[in-house]
């Protein structure tokens, strides 16, 4: 699954790698990539895709969305090159907000739904290292200081992952819900792992069946099609200011 952030560079380095790809993947893209470029290299080398579309992206889009149809073949028309044909499926979310999911595979709507879904844990996470970790509030002004700042962040995002995976919960059947770890508990409990961690040449295994039995409590229900209302207030010009950024 990939996901990648709204630039045309990273569009070309998008094509790039899916022309040099070894495996067989579901490429999965949110609206931004909804590109005739992009959709027109995937099916050049032979992969299924699934990007969810702006619903004012052409005019075809936008015959279609303004139509009863809820799933059906549009074709993109270009003067200079072949035209490119795709399906395309209207998906309705709990909150009654339509998604329109390009694609050239044959799953079921609902399928479609789960699939693109399977994305979301790629958006909580850059959420998670943003906020959580502030990933973007540097306290250094030079590029060398703000390097060394990013690089560090995500060396203990990646820590405390590992952490993460290695207390895997065991679902019990009994209980009404799957269960997960609360990351930004993890994450607090991490940060005393950690400084004792550096006090060690070898850490001690008390120290890590500690730490491990203190996140594998931190667990949270997983509860499908929750959703809350996305509330859009206007930011600052800057979102961070220096020397407030929340210690690691």
């Amino acid at each position: 699954m990939i996901q990648l952030p709204d630039s045309n560079e990273l569009g070309e380095i998008f094509i790039t790698s899916i022309d040099n790809h070894i495996v067989e993947p579901v490429i999965i893209l949110d609206r931004g990539y909804a590109n005739i470029n992009i959709i027109e290299s995937i099916l050049k080398n032979k992969m299924l895709f699934l990007i969810r579309t702006k619903a004012s992206l052409n005019k075809e889009v936008i015959e279609f969305v303004n139509s009863n149809v809820i799933n059906n073949t549009i074709i993109f028309k270009r003067k200079d090159r072949d035209n490119i044909s795709c399906r395309i499926v209207k998906v309705k979310l709990k909150s009654g907000e339509i998604e329109y999911l390009l694609t050239n595979t044959e799953f079921s709507i609902i399928e479609l739904k789960e699939l693109y879904y399977k994305r979301w844990g790629i958006e909580t996470y850059y959420g998670y290292i943003k906020s959580s970790l502030q990933l973007e509030n540097f306290s250094s002004k030079s590029a060398n200081g703000v390097l060394l700042e990013f690089y560090a962040t995500i060396f203990l995002a990646n820590l405390n992952q590992v952490l993460i995976i290695e207390t895997a919960l065991k679902n019990d059947q009994k209980n009404k819900y799957e269960y997960k770890i609360n990351k930004n508990i993890a994450t607090g409990i991490f940060k005393s792992f950690y400084i004792k961690m550096r006090m060690y040449k070898r850490v001690p295994k008390k120290i890590i069946d500690d730490t491990l039995t203190l996140i594998r409590r931190s667990k949270v229900p997983i509860k499908m099609e929750r959703s809350f209302e996305r509330i859009k207030n206007k930011r600052n010009r800057r979102k961070y200011h220096f020397n407030r950024k929340l210690a690691i």
